[in-house]
């Protein structure tokens, strides 16, 4: 059943990234696991010109980029609060080492689910950005 689980989450992972330009990366929030484990490289979960958030509906999207300097990112992938378009802008370095922070300190915890989604998500970074990381 968690083989299951895991698969169905690293199919959904896939299946919500996307990117016509290899030095970008779009991927949803939670691939970053939960806020709890996110907040400190994407900020809270809810829209960024919110003071706080009830409503599940709101899914930040995060531009992972590479070789690019943040305000051009920044002017490719627009946040609109009108439209409800809310990008969350990381390095490629900065999300690879914070996902290998994460998985070292969860080595412990008992739930392997979260744990194998942010190796899945090390995983795709490192491959699409053509990182050379050991471990």
């Amino acid at each position: 059943m968690c083989r299951v689980v895991h698969s169905l989450i690293i199919l959904f992972l896939l299946v919500s990234c996307s990117s016509t330009d290899s030095s970008v990366l779009q991927l949803k929030y939670n691939a970053f696991g939960p806020q709890v484990l996110a907040i400190d490289l994407l900020g809270h979960e809810w829209p960024l010109w919110e003071s706080h958030w009830d409503e599940r509906e709101h899914i930040p999207i995060v531009i992972v980029y590479s070789g690019m300097e943040r305000k051009a990112v920044e002017l490719k992938y627009p946040s609109n609060p009108d439209q409800g378009i809310d990008y969350r802008y990381v390095t490629a370095d900065a999300a690879i080492l914070h996902l290998e922070r994460t998985i070292r300190q969860m080595e412990e915890y008992e739930d392997k689910s979260v744990r194998e989604t942010l190796k899945h998500t090390r995983t795709l970074l490192v491959n699409h950005f053509a990182m050379d990381r050991t471990n």
